[in-house]
């Protein structure tokens, strides 16, 4: 999310029409979670969700009952609430965000977030160091929540089709027995915020976006090479985060990969 995006975010919540959404939303969060405030909020922007599930049965059986981590692409800013609407009511979803979101809406919501900061350009290294620290307590946090049987979104682009930020594998080698969910947002575009702000004052569709969610996997079951698991730690955190980079981009081509499959994981792995 870009500075101008946070910031209209916030001046948004604080124009009076809004306020009254601001306290539904947060209500929604004590009552059902994330997932119950993003359908309220995007139905009432008259915003239509089309869902594609790879095994919708399964994997709303587990999202509902086991620990689990949600990865999803993040292109522009709307895509988090696109994810979270198609994830059943759940209070204990946990998101990873970039720091400040939370604090668009404030209250509940906020306690929902794991801030994590971006670096910037001519940082100081006390600043670095202090951003790290930070950074690194999140993804504690949130190994922590797996641990305890919690849900935690996470989009690792962070806004870009860059690498993989390795947050997702930091969160994946510490909790192997959790599950590994992926979505795609489809047909986002730059300025569907506004149109779903502008959305709550119409009645008619404002936006109409697909979202696809994979089948669950088990951490420990994504086909990364045993070899990846003996190097040193951080360059077997790049590694794994790669590879489920790739898994993810696979997956989101509607393709498959196995251990099998030649010149897969394994090749993959060894570009990174």
């Amino acid at each position: 999310m870009s500075e101008f995006g946070l910031s209209f975010a916030r001046l948004a919540t604080h124009i009076p029409p809004f306020r009254g959404i601001v306290r539904e939303i947060n209500h929604r969060v004590a009552e059902g979670g994330v997932s119950d405030a993003s359908r309220f909020l995007l139905d009432k922007a008259h915003v239509r969700v089309n869902l594609k599930w790879d095994d919708q049965r399964r994997t709303e059986e587990i999202l509902q009952t086991q620990p689990a981590i949600i990865v999803g692409n993040h292109p522009y800013m709307i895509e988090p609430l696109f994810i979270a609407y198609a994830l059943p009511s759940r209070e204990d979803l946990y998101a990873i965000a970039r720091d400040g979101i939370g604090e668009v809406f404030g209250g509940l919501t906020r306690d929902h977030f794991l801030p994590v900061r971006r670096g910037r350009k001519r940082e100081k290294p006390q600043a670095r160091e202090r951003r790290r620290k930070a950074n690194a307590d999140s993804i504690t946090k949130g190994v922590q929540l797996l641990k305890e049987g919690h849900a935690v979104l996470i989009l690792p682009d962070g806004g870009s089709s860059e690498q993989w930020r390795p947050g997702v594998a930091r969160l994946a080698v510490n909790i192997p027995e959790a599950y590994f969910i992926m979505t795609d947002v489809q047909g986002t575009k730059r300025g569907d915020l506004g149109r779903l702000i502008t959305g709550i004052f119409r009645r008619e569709t404002s936006l109409e976006r697909t979202i696809r969610i994979s089948a669950p996997i088990k951490i420990s079951d994504i086909p990364i090479p045993a070899e990846v698991f003996e190097l040193p730690e951080n360059e077997r955190i790049e590694k794994i985060t790669y590879c489920m980079q790739q898994y993810y981009r696979i997956w989101q081509r509607g393709e498959q990969i196995t251990k099998d499959t030649p010149q897969g994981i394994e090749g993959l792995a060894a570009a990174a």
